[in-house]
């Protein structure tokens, strides 16, 4: 049995590019969700070189709350490099780390919370199914982490992806990785107690995914060589 973790502050910790069409609704839900929290909470918000109207909405949110937090980065780096800056600023004993698409339901965050108290020091959300997705791209993901796991040490679950509650431990430890890899492969090298919490993963609020073929496969070819590595 675990013992139970004690959290006084979580952090939420939402990379975005050019979401200036999902950003109003993102931060109605987060701040409901946190309304439904026994204990306190910030957002996190990393500005990953925005080039609509997303910097003015999160300049205006942070200014009608304390609980918000802006970070904007002077150019589009990426989501795992967006991910690490906020993470350089989350105070929390748990963080959260979602995209910024609703595709990451806000409203399972307690649910994460709740089986991080229990022990666990990372709590992955899990897709059962995935909403308007393109058969392509449900081919792809599936694939991706068939062969991770084949061709390395590294046993990626079914369903997993950057959705996810961690420890302050973790945060440090994904902190100091120098590659910037997936985030669900950093987290599982790292071989901590992990729960599940599993859910349907909505389409996408609005707008249209900005991860890129070729960024995706950047990002994959790094991952596999982070999980070749010898321990």
């Amino acid at each position: 049995m675990l013992p139970p973790k004690p959290i006084a502050l979580l952090s939420i910790v939402v990379p975005l590019y050019d979401e200036e069409a999902v950003l109003p609704s993102l931060i109605q839900r987060l701040n409901a969700m946190r309304a439904t929290l026994d204990i306190e909470s910030e957002i996190i918000f990393v500005n990953d070189g925005s080039r609509d109207g997303t910097s003015a909405l999160l300049n205006r949110a942070a200014g009608a709350s304390s609980a918000l937090k802006v970070i904007h980065l002077a150019r589009n780096l990426g989501v795992p490099k967006a991910v690490q800056a906020g993470l350089r600023l989350a105070r929390g004993e748990a963080i959260v780390i979602m995209d910024g698409d609703l595709q990451d339901p806000p409203e399972m965050i307690p649910e994460m919370v709740e089986r991080f108290s229990e022990g666990y020091e990372v709590v992955f959300g899990r897709r059962l199914s995935r909403a308007r997705e393109s058969s392509l791209k449900k081919l792809t993901s599936v694939l991706f982490c068939r062969l991770l796991n084949l061709f390395s040490r590294l046993k990626v679950p079914d369903g997993v992806g950057d959705f996810c509650l961690i420890s302050r431990h973790v945060q440090l430890r994904v902190l100091a990785a120098k590659t910037p890899v997936l985030l669900r492969v950093a987290i599982t090298l790292l071989e901590y107690p992990t729960a599940y919490v599993d859910f349907h993963r909505p389409a996408r609020h609005a707008g249209q995914s900005k991860f890129t073929v070729a960024r995706m496969g950047r990002l994959a070819f790094d991952s596999f060589g982070a999980a070749r590595k010898p321990r």
